[in-house]
Parts: C-alpha cells; sequence; structure tokens
C-alpha cells in the first residue's frame, strides 16, 4: 500500500533481511513476512540493519522488527522499546522471541531416510560454532542410537573454508583424509550444499560412487540441491511459512498480546529425494530384490501376491524375511513407495489429482485419498497447496 492509501494507524515494520544472498532462508523468509504484512496492511521496509530507525526517510519510528537479529540490530531494537522476532538459528542472543526451524527433526528425519535406503553406517558433516548445525546432529545421533546402531563417524570443518586458496586446499586435503577412512557403504548427513558438493567430487576422485558407497543427505539445502550429477537430496523445510509465522509472533507483540510461547519451532515438511539417495542397500538379497521390483512397479496395483510371484518365493517367506531385516512389512512398503511417487508427482506436475491416482494404480480418487491421508496426516490436495507455497 502506498503511504497516501494506507490505514492512518498501519505498523510499520522493518524487515532485518540481507537480500544479497541467493539462500531460501533469505528470500522465502522475506516474502512470507511480507506476505503477512501485506494482509494486516503493514508498511514494510527492508532495514537489514535498521538505518531508518530514527525516521530518516521521514516516515517516523518502527513499530516492529523482524529478520535476522544480530547483537547490534536486538540492541538498537531494545533501545527505542520497539518489539523484535527473530528467525534466525545463530541469533547471538538464544533468549529472544523466535520461530525457528525444528533442527532436531531435521536430524532424525534425515536419519529415518538414509535408513529406509538400508545404510547402517552413518557420518555426520557440520559446521563449527553453528547452532543449526548441532541440534541438526543431535536429532541424527538420537535417531541413530535409538535403532541400537554405531555413532555417526562426525567431521566439523570451518565455515569460511572457501575464503583462500590456502584453506580451500586444507578443507579438500582433510575432506579427502576423512572419506578414505570410511567403511561403505557410509550414510551421510551434510550441513550444506556447498559441503555436500565437495563430498560429492572428492568421492569421485578416490573411485567412490554416490549412493553405492556414499549416500548424501543436505541437512540445510539452498537451490544448487536439484543441480548437477548426481543431484544432492535434501531436507525441505517451509521458509515461506517460517517468515509468516514469524511476521505473526510480532504482530502479537506490537498489539500487546499475551504472546506464548516466545520460542517457537516449526518441523520440516519433507525429503526431497534425488540421486544422492537413490538407492537401496540390503545384504538380504530376497529383500533386496524386492525393494527393486516394487519399486519398478510403483505406477501399478501391487500385492504381496504379485511380488512373491516375479521373485519365485513364498508369500510367508517375503513377509517374515521383511519383518526380520527391515522392522516393516512388506505391505507397509509396497503403500509407502506408492504414497512418496504420489508425493513426487504433487509436487513436480501439475496433473490433476484424478489423473495421478489413476496414474498410480488406485482404484479411485477416493482410495489415494484413503491411503494418503493416512500416511502424510492430510489429504492430496492440501498437501500440494501448502509444498507448492513454499
Amino acid at each position: 500500500q502506498t503511504r497516501a492509501t494506507k490505514p492512518a494507524d498501519a505498523k510499520r515494520v522493518a524487515i532485518a533481511i540481507e537480500l544479497d544472498y541467493a539462500y531460501p532462508w533469505h528470500h522465502d523468509c522475506y516474502q512470507g513476512i511480507l506476505h503477512y504484512g501485506q494482509q494486516r496492511g503493514w508498511s514494510c521496509i527492508v532495514d537489514p540493519y535498521l538505518v531508518g530507525i530514527t525516521g530518516l526517510d521521514g516516515a517516523g519510528q518502527y513499530d516492529g522488527v523482524v529478520g535476522r537479529l544480530d547483537l547490534e540490530t536486538q540492541a538498537i531494537a531494545e533501545q527505542h522499546g520497539i518489539p523484535a522476532v527473530s528467525h534466525w538459528g545463530n541469533a547471538p542472543k538464544h533468549d529472544l522471541p523466535s520461530v525457528l526451524i525444528d533442527e532436531i527433526a531435521v536430524g532424525r528425519m534425515t536419519c529415518e531416510h538414509l535408513l529406509s535406503c538400508g545404510y547402517r553406517r552413518f557420518a555426520f558433516v557440520g559446521n563449527l560454532n553453528n547452532r543449526p548445525g548441532d541440534q541438526q546432529r543431535e536429532g541424527f545421533s538420537q535417531c541413530i542410537a535409538e535403532k541400537g546402531l554405531d555413532a555417526p563417524k562426525t567431521w566439523m570443518f570451518s565455515a569460511t573454508f572457501e575464503e583462500s586458496r590456502e584453506t580451500l586446499t586444507q578443507f579438500r586435503r582433510e575432506l579427502i583424509a576423512w572419506l578414505s577412512g570410511m567403511n561403505p557403504p557410509v550414510g551421510i548427513a551434510a550441513a550444506n550444499s556447498t559441503a555436500a558438493r565437495y563430498i560429492v567430487q572428492v568421492c569421485s576422485e578416490l573411485g567412490m560412487d554416490v549412493p553405492g558407497d556414499i549416500g548424501i543427505v543436505v541437512q540445510s539445502g539452498d537451490y544448487s540441491s536439484d543441480t548437477g550429477t548426481p543431484s544432492i537430496t535434501s531436507v525441505r523445510q517451509d521458509f515461506f511459512k517460517l517468515g509468516v509465522e514469524a511476521a505473526k509472533l510480532l504482530d502479537q507483540l506490537m498489539q500487546g498480546s499475551d504472546a506464548h510461547p516466545l520460542q517457537r519451532t516449526l518441523a520440516p515438511t519433507h525429503i526431497d529425494v534425488r540421486e544422492s539417495t537413490d538407492t537401496f542397500l540390503c545384504e538380504d538379497e530376497l529383500v533386496r530384490n524386492a525393494m527393486r521390483h516394487i519399486a519398478q512397479h510403483v505406477r501399478r496395483t501391487l500385492t504381496v501376491e504379485d511380488v512373491a510371484e516375479a521373485l519365485f518365493t513364498s508369500e510367508s517367506t517375503l513377509r517374515r524375511r521383511f519383518e526380520q531385516v527391515l522392522g516393516r512389512s512388506i505391505r507397509d512398503e509396497i503403500v509407502g513407495q506408492r504414497v512418496e511417487y504420489v508425493k513426487h508427482l504433487l509436487l513436480e506436475t501439475d496433473k490433476p489429482i484424478a489423473e495421478i491416482a489413476s496414474e498410480c494404480g488406485f482404484s479411485s480418487l477416493t482410495q489415494m485419498g484413503r491411503y494418503f491421508s493416512r500416511s502424510v496426516g492430510e489429504t492430496p490436495s492440501a498437501y500440494r497447496k501448502r509444498i507448492r507455497r513454499s
């Protein structure tokens, strides 16, 4: 809204986000904040350092601040008595009103995905002095421990490894030594896309196959995860919604509402499965072949009897081996793979949902909706709307 048409009591809000970085946790959060602010009639100003706090543009002080709040920005807001909300996991002050990604849930989701691919040895690559990364490692390690497996092999590197030729050379030297000591197959949780891409490059130099020897999941992906060969599996996080929720909390504070809790978290949405984990590893040949058969025929109605017949074994043997090796039923695996394929089509195509149901071998849209809702917790249309928005 322009200054001439906005309501007289409209809030003037500073969005403290630097937009010169091409990261979704900058731009998507900004879009979410702006979306909520426009609905509320706010006048939103991008001002990472609060240079407009003294009314240099003639508009007066801010009514609120939301964004990536460093110590200086927070101090300025406190000095002027302005409510402030952070959505930055590495904010220097831990007790700020904030809406953050549930990084422990990110780590657990990464673990569950790598387990579903058949990995039983794990590693974690993260940045030193990075609170979200530490929380991701905590969730990742918790999940692995609960399965009774060995703790992940961990390597922490400096976040400034690309600042010079010397630091990058040292980073690569340490990465080569670390990967050379692996006992494949190993599933690796990587802190960011840049680190993951270097892992892919070094694996190629060492003659290690991705994903056969090394599977990789990026826990804080950016727009580069889907580029290059192999493309890299990543945890999808709804940063647009994060921005909306941060703006909503700020709105409550500006109105003087009793806003509790002041620290809130948002769960990751799903895993974007790409080539870096597009595999299934299993020492049991029958289970491995069954998994591959299910994946190859995910587009049609498939029963346990169909799989057993294709593999020249009995249904009882197949059921028993799945429970022994994977701890879940073959029927659950068939349904799970079909639902994952439905999620892929909902996200990556504009096909009508009824057409997707037919393509995936469901007898009706109602049947697919029942399977999908039971597995995902929401209808296919609600899932598509939520994921597309982010």
